[in-house]
């Protein structure tokens, strides 16, 4: 009896013993203040690293798309050509060109960051205006005189897209009312459809204005005066593509752009108004050229901002040009 006794008084005591060693004992399971103060510490060290990891990406990731957009532009704008026997998605407005309405003949047009009203900038992702690329030419007594008709982009794309009606309120006509800019009825682009309320949503708008990754329009610039050439509304200016160093003292300016500007068409005529030795004469070889603002959603040409407004430096510095496209990520 004794015996059995000791032995179970045995097992009583083994049980305590395990149970007071067990980790599962109430009140030892829980983080102490330090190990939770050492995991939040790896935690945010972690993230820190990562952050600007996945920042870079996405921006690498952007400018790749924005890339791919502008050379499929320029081959959409090709297509059409081929198509429809040479002629550009545009309107007889931007073709034949006036200043305060006089006729100066056909040039080269860029469609920029004009709004719908043809007065005014279109507005950034944060509702601020871009900075207004509009089409000027060299006039005597008036520096730099802009063109009567200004647009944006949109009037390519409702060509390109065939689109006969704006999707804002109001359901305006685009030029391609009745297809008659196509009347084959043929979509040349694949660019990509938004429907967003946002003021700046990337791809293809309401408005019809094709925006970049960051919400600002591509700017498209056309041959129309069928040279071989494009001078941009913003790139073709001495202050922003020139080269001042004397060992540059040539044709080529900045972003590989040139100044000797080839011999014009027979069929072209330079008003009495308008001076033939334009110095603002940088041109683009090929029939389209496009370009964003990158980014940082800024470009530059201002005279009064010297720092920045040269092509490969500050608000311009990171532009994505389809004449460079051959260009590292940034």
């Amino acid at each position: 009896m004794e015996t059995k006794f000791r032995l179970l008084k045995r097992g009583c005591d083994r049980s305590k013993s395990n149970s007071a060693s067990s980790p599962f004992k109430q009140g030892t399971g829980a983080f102490t203040l330090v190990e939770l103060l050492t995991v939040i510490g790896i935690m945010g060290v972690l993230i820190s690293i990562l952050v600007p990891v996945l920042r870079a990406s996405n921006r690498k990731a952007q400018i790749m798309t924005a890339r791919n957009q502008i050379s499929e532009i320029v081959e959409a704008v090709k297509t059409y050509q081929a198509t429809y026997y040479g002629r550009y998605p545009v309107s007889e407005a931007a073709i034949y060109s006036k200043i305060d309405g006089q006729d100066i003949g056909v040039h080269d047009y860029t469609f920029g960051t004009i709004d719908g009203s043809g007065r005014t900038s279109l507005l950034d992702r944060l509702g601020n205006p871009l900075t207004l690329v509009t089409n000027t030419i060299e006039a005597p007594g008036r520096g730099l005189a802009p063109f009567d008709y200004q647009v944006n982009n949109s009037e390519i794309m409702s060509v390109l897209l065939d689109e006969t009606s704006f999707h804002t309120p109001g359901g305006n006509p685009t030029v391609n009312a009745r297809h008659q800019l196509n009347p084959k009825m043929q979509a040349f682009s694949r660019a990509p459809r938004t429907v967003s309320n946002n003021s700046a949503p990337p791809g293809v708008g309401k408005d019809l204005v094709y925006r970049d990754p960051w919400g600002n329009p591509y700017i498209i610039t056309l041959d129309l005066d069928n040279n071989g050439v494009c001078t941009d509304a913003m790139y073709r200016m001495a202050h922003v593509t020139e080269q001042f160093a004397p060992a540059n003292n040539s044709a080529e300016g900045r972003d590989d752009l040139l100044r000797v500007i080839p011999p014009p068409p027979k069929t072209f005529q330079v008003p009495p108004t308008i001076h033939p030795g334009d110095r603002h004469g940088f041109y683009i070889n090929g029939p389209v050229a496009v370009w964003s603002f990158g980014p940082d959603g800024r470009a530059n040409y201002n005279w009064d901002n010297a720092p920045t407004h040269k092509a490969e430096k500050g608000d311009n510095e990171d532009n994505i040009l389809s004449w460079r496209l051959h260009a590292s990520t940034k």
